[in-house]
Order: C-alpha cells, then sequence, then structure tokens
C-alpha cells in the first residue's frame, strides 16, 4: 500500500507540474490561475445546468436531472477515456523505468488508472456538482441527497474508466493506422456532440405538456441504456441504500477485477501492444521555401496534419466554435422569447431597446467562445521532440508565428462571420452596426490568438508522454481562458455601463477601440519579447 501511494504522489506531480507550485520565484503564482479558472468554469456550469433543472421542474420532475446528468458524466467518461486509456496505461515513455521498480506490476497499474480517475473525476465533480446546487436552490436542501451524492460522484467515474480502458486495449490490436484511430476518434466525439445538442434543443422547443409527457419515456431509455446510472439515480432520489451499495460494489469490483487481470499479464501486454506507438513525423520540405509566403505556406500544411493528428487537440479547440454555432441557433430559434426576456431586463435600467443592441450582444457572446481555447496555447509544445527540427531549419521566426495563427484563425473566423450574418438577418439591424460588431470578435480572436502563442513561448512542455497534458493541463491554455473571461467581462461593462448615456454606435466605437487596444498589447508581447523568447528555446 505504501508503494501504490508513493507511486501515485509522484506520478501525479508530474501529470499536473504541481512541484512548480512551490516555487515562489515564479511571477505567476499558479494554484490562484487554476482555481480562478475552475471557478469560473464551475459557476458557469451551474448557470447552465439552472435551465435544466429548471426544464425538468416545469414537468414537475426536477428529480430526473440526476439521472441525465449521471448518465452524461458516465458517457463523456468513457468516450474522453477511451482515446487515452492505451497511452496512459500501456504505452508509457516510463515503463521501462517502472518495471525496474521494485513493485509489482498490479501496483503500478492502480497507479495509471487512478490518474485516469483523478482526471475524470474532476469532470464529473463539476457536472454533478453543479446539479446538486441548482436542484437545491429550486427544490430545497436535502441532507440525505446531497451526502448520498458525494458518494455517487466519488464511485461513477470508475466504471466507464475500466469498461473504456478495456475496449481500449481490444482495439489496440486492429490494424489501423493511428491516422485512421485519430480520424474515428475525432468522428466519434463529433457524433456525440451533434446528438447531445439536437437533444438539446429537441428538449429546450417541445411545449411543457410534450415535455412531461416524455419524461417516462426518458426515465426509461436512460435506465436501460445504463444500468449502474439507474442505480445510482434511485439511490439519491428514493434513498435506496440497497441500490448505493451494489453501485458502489459494482464499480470497486470492476475496478479490483480490472487491476488484478491486467497486472498479472501486463509485461505480456505491454509486448503485444509495443509496436503500436504514436508516431508524430512532421517534415519540412526545403524546397517547398519560395520566401516568406512559401515558408508560412509550407508550416501552415504542417500545422494542419498536426492538428488533424490529436483528437484532442481538435476536441479541445472545436468546443468555442461549436459553442459560437450553438449561441446563434439558439438565438435564432429562441428569438422571440429572448428578445422578450432582454426587453424587460433592459426596461428595468430605463433603457429602450433597440435591434442593433441585440446584434452587439451577440458579438460580445462570440467574443468569449472563439477566444476561449486558443490552438495556439499548446501548438509550441506539441512540437515535443521534434522542436529542434523546426528550430534548426532555415525559418524566419515570425512564418512559424503566422502559420500558428493563421490555424486557429482559420478555425474561428468562419464561425463568427457566418454566426453574425444569421443573427443580422434575423435581428435585421442596422448593416454598418452589423459590421462593426462583426470586427469586435475578429479582432479579439486574433488577439487571443496572440497571446495564446506568447504565453506557450513563456511556458513549453515538451516532455510530456500525452499529447493531452499541454492540450488541457499547462499553463498557457488556463492563462488563455482567464484572459478571455476576463476580456469578455470588461465588454460587456463597457456596454451595460454606458448603455444609459450614449448612443448604441458610440458604444460599438468604444467596444473597437478597446478590442484594437488588446490586440496592439498581444502583438508587441508576441513579436517583440516573444520573439526574443522564442529564439532562445531549447527544443
Amino acid at each position: 500500500m505504501n508503494n501504490f501511494f508513493t507511486l501515485l504522489k509522484y506520478s501525479l506531480l508530474d501529470s499536473f507540474k504541481l512541484n512548480k507550485l512551490k516555487k515562489k520565484k515564479s511571477g505567476i503564482k499558479l494554484e490562484y490561475v487554476v482555481a480562478l479558472v475552475y471557478l469560473l468554469i464551475f459557476t458557469f456550469v451551474t448557470l447552465y445546468m439552472f435551465i435544466f433543472v429548471d426544464m425538468f421542474n416545469s414537468a414537475n420532475a426536477p428529480d430526473f436531472i440526476f439521472l441525465f446528468a449521471i448518465v452524461l458524466s458516465a458517457f463523456l467518461t468513457f468516450l474522453s477515456t477511451i482515446t487515452k486509456a492505451n497511452v496512459y496505461i500501456f504505452k508509457t515513455k516510463d515503463y521501462e523505468n517502472l518495471m525496474s521498480l521494485p513493485i509489482k506490476p498490479s501496483v503500478i497499474v492502480a497507479v495509471k488508472i487512478m490518474n485516469l480517475y483523478l482526471l475524470n473525476f474532476i469532470f464529473v465533480f463539476t457536472i454533478l456538482g453543479a446539479v446538486v446546487i441548482s436542484y437545491f436552490f429550486v427544490c430545497g436542501f436535502d441532507i440525505a441527497i446531497l451526502l448520498t451524492s458525494i458518494l455517487v460522484i466519488i464511485f461513477l467515474p470508475l466504471f466507464p474508466i475500466v469498461a473504456s480502458s478495456f475496449i481500449a486495449f481490444l482495439l489496440g490490436f486492429i490494424p489501423l493506422s493511428q491516422k485512421t484511430r485519430n480520424i474515428f476518434s475525432t468522428i466519434l466525439y463529433l457524433i456525440f456532440m451533434i446528438v447531445f445538442f439536437v437533444f438539446y434543443f429537441k428538449m429546450m422547443n417541445i411545449s411543457d405538456d410534450e415535455f412531461t409527457g416524455s419524461i417516462t419515456s426518458l426515465y426509461q431509455t436512460l435506465g436501460n441504456f445504463y444500468f449502474l446510472g439507474n442505480w445510482a439515480f434511485k439511490a439519491i432520489v428514493e434513498k435506496d441504500i440497497i441500490m448505493l451499495l451494489l453501485f458502489i460494489l459494482v464499480s470497486i469490483g470492476s475496478f479490483a477485477l480490472f487491476v488484478f487481470i491486467v497486472g498479472r499479464f501486463f509485461k505480456t501486454f505491454n509486448g503485444l501492444l509495443s509496436g503500436q506507438r504514436i508516431k508524430s513525423n512532421y517534415s519540412i520540405n526545403k524546397e517547398k521555401f519560395k520566401g516568406s509566403k512559401g515558408e508560412v505556406s509550407t508550416l501552415f500544411k504542417k500545422e494542419l496534419r498536426m492538428y488533424l493528428g490529436f483528437p484532442s487537440y481538435i476536441m479541445n479547440t472545436i468546443v468555442g466554435p461549436l459553442m459560437a454555432i450553438i449561441a446563434v441557433v439558439m438565438f435564432a430559434l429562441q428569438y422571440d422569447n429572448l428578445k422578450v426576456t432582454i426587453e424587460y431586463l433592459f426596461k428595468e435600467m430605463d433603457v429602450l431597446v433597440d435591434h442593433n443592441i441585440f446584434i452587439l450582444l451577440i458579438a460580445l457572446v462570440n467574443v468569449l467562445f472563439v477566444s476561449l481555447v486558443t490552438t495556439t496555447a499548446s501548438s509550441i509544445s506539441l512540437e515535443g521532440k521534434s522542436f529542434w527540427i523546426l528550430k534548426s531549419a532555415p525559418i524566419k521566426t515570425t512564418s512559424i508565428f503566422y502559420s500558428k495563427i493563421l490555424l486557429n484563425l482559420l478555425i474561428n473566423i468562419p464561425v463568427i462571420i457566418i454566426g453574425m450574418i444569421v443573427a443580422g438577418v434575423i435581428v435585421k439591424g442596422n448593416i454598418l452596426l452589423l459590421i462593426g460588431a462583426t470586427l469586435i470578435p475578429i479582432i479579439y480572436a486574433t488577439a487571443g490568438a496572440f497571446l495564446g502563442l506568447y504565453f506557450n513561448i513563456l511556458k513549453p512542455n515538451f516532455n510530456y508522454d500525452n499529447p493531452i497534458k499541454p492540450v488541457k493541463q499547462d499553463l498557457p491554455v488556463l492563462l488563455s481562458m482567464l484572459i478571455s473571461f476576463g476580456i469578455t467581462l470588461i465588454s460587456f461593462g463597457v456596454l451595460f455601463g454606458f448603455l444609459k448615456i450614449l448612443d448604441i454606435s458610440l458604444i460599438l466605437v468604444i467596444e473597437i477601440l478597446l478590442s484594437l487596444i488588446v490586440l496592439l498589447i498581444a502583438t508587441v508581447l508576441l513579436f517583440k519579447d516573444g520573439v526574443n523568447k522564442f529564439n532562445s528555446l531549447q527544443g
């Protein structure tokens, strides 16, 4: 047991870079940044869950939010783990070092699964914790539900992790190229997200009577789909101790059985899968360079190949654009209801609402989503061990920067333009104001790409055994998210602060000037200090 906790300790220190939190010489207190970013995310999820709780409560079935959240958390845990389980458990770079230690293979396997567990526990806690808070605000506090929910949150990730790890292990023997596996994983993610949002919009647009009638069908579907979720739901809502014990026993039992079997044949399994290691060979053909434009074009193609080669990279950075699309679709489908609500809110502020205010609101919502997670915040780190090749090639530093920035803009700018056009058609606002409002998220998306790249240059991470780490866990990504939230809050503050005293056109000018100031600061940081820092980096 001592070996387990010791190995887990050092594994967590390496995975989450916790030892860096103790460095007092660092100018940025990482623990505060992480805590603040997580608090903002948790607050956003909680507010979002209020919508679902209110939907279920309007159908006199608020308890069903727990079943919905449990099944959703379990499925997302399964989906996120299946793409990285083999890399975490079997195809790790530290395999030889670990096997040289006087530790049983079963302990090594248990520690690796616990790493996966802790990553998913944070995610499950965010969803179910937000649901519990929202439920208590709507339906009142219940100590039994709170205690049972805590136990469910603790044990919920175990079975999905074991099931997905087992399936990932079996899939490892299928003779597919890594590129094919990545395409398959990406398609799987996108299918799930599309299904989820189709379900969401369908639920948002049905009447209360229709929703009430669909509750029974929803319960039967989700309950049959995931039997453990049904047990956990009954344990929380019906306070069924037997169901709670069965849920815990199956979760722990599946974990123990998997550790025992994999630990028993750990060496054998690693030998069988050793030939399936990930290869990321990105070559740079010097003959394709024809001036700076040729450099940027060639490097951009490399960036695009690298982007498409990592499903976790795609899914983590495409969330913002997808949410921007969802916001516009919601706006289109719910325009009449939103119009009444917003007019009422602005009436309380003694402000007369016109169509142009709606346009500016949509633009500011896009500011948040398109700059939330940038591809540039991890693009330097993802060069990994090949970074020295990039540095030694006869390429301008600015060309490298432009290629990475272009990838981010390629993802975001079309979404912004299409979304704003759709919003403009629905609202029928002033065309000049629509063009001006569209510039705001475009400028912020550009500034966000600059800042994300600058942060990654300051804190690169080339020593990782899984690309998920620099994409999701590193400081540059967290800083980019924090800056995005801050910029959005300031932008909304300007809108609501000046709405009573200034015309909407003047407010638009102020918003554009503010975005240009942010872009100017980001440009100076990246192309002055960032160039010098990049040139001094060692891969």
